[in-house]
This record gives structure tokens, sequence and C-alpha cells, in this order.
């Protein structure tokens, strides 16, 4: 059995050195897989009780230090309502480029220039405005108010919920639930009160990457 293992090896290691020779000639990469190849084969494959305590070592390290990455996240995590950033730079001057196809056809197709009903007296949307809406839930709540003015006059935040306004103190099953849950969303309504849209901010925030 360990000579078939041997053997094997030999072939395998062999065969992936040429199909990188073959395939990139001109880097070096064959070299450097047949010299990979002959240390796992000859040396790194072989038991070493000192090889062992060390591999403990280096992953005790690695979970400290992303340890300490999870804990420099956590102190240093600031929400996106404490920043004035702003994806849309309302008041900034902004360019219309009309689509048109190569055949000379204009128009964007049905996916684009469908509209959805909303209430009585309200303007349809597009998927385009939904897509306007989507982005507005990563503003802050400085700059929110004066997107929805930009881009959907009339339109107003009805409903909010920012998971970091959470109050803590709150010490009833459903404030320590709430505690646990890091959701964000925003209910936008026109001014007749006929039309809402919710939005659901997703990963905003190395915190959020983390969660």
């Amino acid at each position: 059995g360990w000579l078939l293992g041997l053997c094997e090896g030999i072939v395998v290691g062999l065969w992936v050195t040429a199909v990188n020779f073959a395939a990139y000639p001109g880097f070096g990469s064959g070299f450097v897989t047949l010299l990979l190849s002959c240390l796992q084969q000859f040396g790194l494959a072989r038991h070493n009780p000192k090889g062992a305590r060390l591999v403990t070592v280096v992953m005790g390290l690695m979970y400290a230090v992303l340890l300490m990455v999870v804990a420099a996240v956590l102190l240093s995590t600031v929400p996106s309502e404490e920043s004035d950033w702003s994806a849309f730079c309302p008041g900034c001057r902004t360019y219309e480029v009309p689509f048109k196809e190569p055949t000379g056809i204009t128009g964007l197709g049905l996916p684009c220039e469908g509209r959805f009903a909303t209430g009585p007296g309200g303007r349809p949307l597009s998927l385009g405005d939904f897509a306007l809406l989507s982005a507005t839930a990563y503003e802050s709540s400085r700059t929110m108010e004066a997107v929805l003015r930009k881009y959907f006059p009339n339109w107003s935040i009805r409903y909010s919920r920012i998971a970091s306004n959470i109050p803590s103190q709150d010490v009833s099953a459903a404030g320590l639930a709430a505690l646990g849950d890091w959701t964000t969303f925003f209910e936008y309504a026109d001014d007749a009160n006929t039309t809402s849209v919710f939005t659901i901010r997703g990963t905003d925030s190395a915190l959020d990457v983390l969660n």
C-alpha cells in the first residue's frame, strides 16, 4: 500500500508540474510546483511531533489575532446615522444619458419602462425607483430626507427602526429580544399616505459582516 501511494504521489506531482510548464511557460510556476511536490512527498508528509506542536502554537496565535480583530471592529464601529456621507450627493449636478440601442431603436425595454401602480393621485414607480429607494436605506438620518425630497417629492419617512438606537436599559422580554436583533428598516410613504414602500438595510458595516 505504501509503495502504491508513493508512486501515485510522484505521478500526480509530475503531471501537475507538466501542466504548469505548459500553461505558464515564462513564469517559472512549474519549478515552484515541482519544489512543493518534492517537499510534500519526501519531507513534509512525515509525522513530526515537533511540527504538530508548532501547528498548535500557530493556530493559537491565529485565534488570538482573530479575537483582537473582532474586538477592534466592535469598539470602532460607527453607525451610518452618525455620518453625513451620501451616495447621492444632494445638490450636485447630474446628467441624464439617453439610452439608444446599436440598431437605432430607442427605449429601455419593458423591464425598465414598466411601471407599478400606486395609490390614487400618485405617480407610478419603476424598477429604477425601487432601486433608488433601496439605496436610500443606507443614507444617514441627516441625508435621507434630502434624498427623498430630490428624487421622490412629497414622500417622507413614516417609520424607521435603527438597530443602533435600540434602548439598552429595557430589561423586558421584548427589549432583551430586540438587543439581539440588528435589523434596520424604513417605511417611506407619499403625502396622501396611499402608498408605502419598506426598505431594509442589509450589510452596511464591518459589524454587520461579523453578525
